[in-house]
């Protein structure tokens, strides 16, 4: 129906959006143009109106931190994480299709959360894996008063949590906030491109089954989140860690040859032609690019193409003779991600990572000397320590009980620390690692032992007076995170002056501003390192 405004405006043209609604008359052609320009407006609009609403925020309190919840898998409407990331200051994720490493590979200072309302062994597993990849904070979904009761009381699933949700905030987790995650020299490409004709092509294929879709359906695994997610557990399960590369850091030149020795692209069916040129003169420069099938069949917009845009590069199709072509400097390579536990994308991703000189500096390997396959690696930088974390995939049928014997080799001698027990492991090229089927090993290594760090402060003082401590680090580190506890005469820790701090080479200060109702006597000062597990303490005199 023609409405009378738009018969004052002529200038208004729905037509892409008109073209989506109908959707056949577009999906019986391979020009898919008017349906993915109107998706790629919805991402483009919806980024642009979560930008001013934090810029809005930001003028009324530039302190404030914006953000947003509930965010959805990658190619969802609105949903382009290389536009949102960088829109918004914290981020409440579903953790769909690598969502929490995209947003973290385009932008690192963004305070990611998630949402805890599970229980058992699945979520104590799932807790740990997403700290350490790096999600800073827990919103916990509690529409059943199972973490606390209705009288406020802590009740069965408060119960459960409670030790690892005291280790995580004793300082572990504030460690791994404020360290590096490192990353190998391997990308994968993500594009919003390929995922906007991949769900049309899919919408196409489901209509000729006479299949509706509904929200459910959009969370079913595609070509594009299956091929991402085997592609990276294939390359986690090596000890390596790659980064996510934006189509459009592609689209603005910046090649990816200064940092990337290996570009993975699974399931890219849709490159821009200056796409295609940025990947096209990395193969060139020496670069290795890995796709699962042929990249660039269509272009941005969703047009077929006449030929392929990497047609030059990957110089014909996989068969059982040729599956890598050489170009210029380098070569690119046709293989299947079809499953990280399948020998021969094992064996494939081997020949790949041997070719780009690509190598794992903390391996882990069981005792026939193969890798670990079935663990995840996480290493974070911190100046002059590593810290390097084991998790095992998770697994529905082990016992709690159930542990897994490993072997972490090292280039040289290292002295090693548990962050989780506080033991120090010796000095050493190789550790026996002991995994459970849930909780994580945690380790921090460096080439000189970890000295605890200094505390000073005053001897005396009253009550209604302050109390200052002065805590320096003493070791090789960028920044430290200890636990202060502040322990009255009556050997009791006093929550409300106790917690973590955080320790730069400069050193970090601690207030105690002591109430006259406090308890008179001799406190004690005790500080615990987390990277070494060291403790130092100090006594103070407070006077009635």
């Amino acid at each position: 129906m023609t409405t009378p405004e738009a018969v004052q405006r002529p200038d208004l043209n729905f037509s892409a959006c008109a073209d989506f609604l109908n959707f056949s008359a577009c999906a019986d052609f391979l020009n898919f143009s008017a349906c993915a320009d109107f998706k790629e407006w919805m991402d483009a609009a919806f980024a642009r109106a979560i930008t001013a609403g934090t810029e809005a925020i930001h003028q009324a309190d530039p302190q404030a931190v914006a953000a947003i919840e509930g965010t959805q898998i990658p190619g969802w409407g609105g949903y382009d994480y290389s536009r949102l990331a960088a829109s918004i200051d914290a981020m409440e994720l579903y953790d769909f299709g690598d969502n929490v490493e995209i947003v973290r590979s385009f932008n690192p200072r963004l305070i990611t959360l998630l949402t805890s309302g599970g229980r058992g062994a699945f979520e104590e597993h799932r807790l740990w894996r997403e700290a350490l990849r790096g999600i800073r904070g827990l919103i916990l979904w509690d529409e059943k008063n199972e973490f606390v009761d209705a009288d406020g009381n802590v009740a069965e699933r408060g119960r459960e949590v409670a030790p690892y949700f005291a280790e995580l905030r004793g300082g572990l987790g504030a460690l791994l906030i404020n360290n590096r995650r490192h990353t190998d020299a391997i990308g994968v490409l993500y594009s919003p491109a390929s995922m906007r004709v991949q769900w049309l092509l899919d919408r196409r294929a489901s209509r000729s089954k006479r299949r509706r879709g509904n929200a459910r359906t959009e969370y079913q695994d595609d070509a594009i989140r299956a091929a991402t997610r085997n592609s990276t557990r294939l390359v986690e399960h090596r000890g390596l860690q790659p980064r996510f590369v934006s189509t459009e850091e592609l689209g603005r030149g910046e090649r990816a040859d200064g940092d990337y020795r290996i570009l993975m692209l699974p399931h890219t069916i849709a490159l821009s032609p200056v796409e295609a040129g940025e990947i096209r003169a990395f193969v060139a420069h020496g670069g290795i690019v890995v796709a699962d099938c042929e990249p660039g069949i269509f272009d941005e917009q969703g047009r077929r193409m006449i030929e392929r845009a990497l047609a030059d590069v990957f110089a014909g199709l996989p068969t059982r003779a040729t599956s890598g072509f050489v170009f210029g400097e380098g070569k690119a390579i046709y293989t299947a991600f079809n499953g990280e536990r399948t020998r021969d994308s094992r064996c494939a991703l081997s020949e790949i990572l041997e070719v780009a000189g690509v190598r794992t500096r903390f391996p882990l390997v069981r005792a026939n000397g193969r890798p670990a396959s079935n663990v995840g690696t996480y290493v974070f930088e911190n100046g002059e320590v590593f810290i390097v974390a084991f998790l095992r995939d998770f697994l529905p049928t082990a016992s709690p009980s159930s542990r897994e014997t490993a072997v972490m080799i090292l280039p040289h001698p290292l002295n090693g620390y548990d962050l989780r027990t506080g033991r120090r492991l010796g000095h050493t090229d190789r550790w026996a690692v002991e995994l459970g089927p849930v909780e994580p090993v945690v380790l921090s290594l460096s080439e000189e032992p970890l000295a605890p760090p200094s505390i000073s402060g005053p001897r005396n003082t009253r009550l209604g007076g302050n109390a200052e401590f002065v805590i320096r680090p003493d070791d090789p580190t960028a920044v430290d995170v200890v636990h202060f506890d502040a322990i009255g005469p009556g050997e009791n820790d006093v929550a409300h002056y106790s917690g973590n701090l955080l320790v730069t080479r400069s050193g970090a200060s601690k207030l105690l501003p002591f109430a006259f109702n406090d308890q008179p006597g001799i406190w004690t000062i005790r500080v615990r390192d987390l990277l070494s597990g060291a403790t130092e303490v100090a006594k103070l005199q407070v006077e009635p």
